[in-house]
């Protein structure tokens, strides 16, 4: 059974978990492009922030960051759906090599990424909300609360998460 103790930050820990898991059980989407917002925005604005430091100096290349912030924000938000797709390509050219070769895995992971790239937001929800089952679980076995009953939780918080993001 895991114990507060084994959760890095022990009681405070575990009441982040359970609270980080409602909120991807209830606004997983929102939540994922906001963070895709955020890392795009910041890989582009330090990235021209840095290059407009160097080619023209101090007061313009700090605007040149804020731009690419929001160009990388966007940037990233719109090709979120194409990320899916590679990710749902890879797990499945993946399963198509294994059991049926190289042919078999192309076939297999353009298949997956035709599908991950069309229903992107149904695939976010269910991640994030399987991932939000899986943090309240930990969460909870971290307040040495037994581990069918968090398990149980976990579960209904993956079924409610899912509904509600799908609708």
């Amino acid at each position: 059974m895991i114990k507060a103790a084994q959760i890095p930050g022990g009681a405070l820990g575990s009441i982040l978990l359970v609270v980080l898991s409602l909120i991807l059980a209830f606004a997983g989407k929102t939540f994922a492009k906001v963070v895709v917002f955020l890392l795009g925005g910041a890989s582009l604005g330090l990235l021209l922030y840095y290059l407009g430091n160097v080619m023209l100096g101090s007061p313009l290349s700090i605007i040149i960051g804020i731009v690419g912030f929001v160009l990388g924000g966007l940037l990233g938000v719109l090709l979120l759906p194409v990320a899916v797709g590679f990710g749902l390509a890879l797990v499945l050219f993946t399963i198509g090599f294994s059991l049926g070769g190289l042919l078999a895995g192309l076939l297999a992971g353009l298949l997956g990424f035709i599908i991950g790239f069309m229903l992107h937001n149904p695939i976010l929800a269910f991640v994030t909300s399987a991932i939000a089952g899986y943090l309240l679980y930990v969460g909870l076995s971290g307040f040495d609360i037994d581990r069918s009953i968090a398990l149980v939780a976990g579960v209904i918080l993956f079924i409610v998460g899912l509904l509600i993001q799908l609708r």
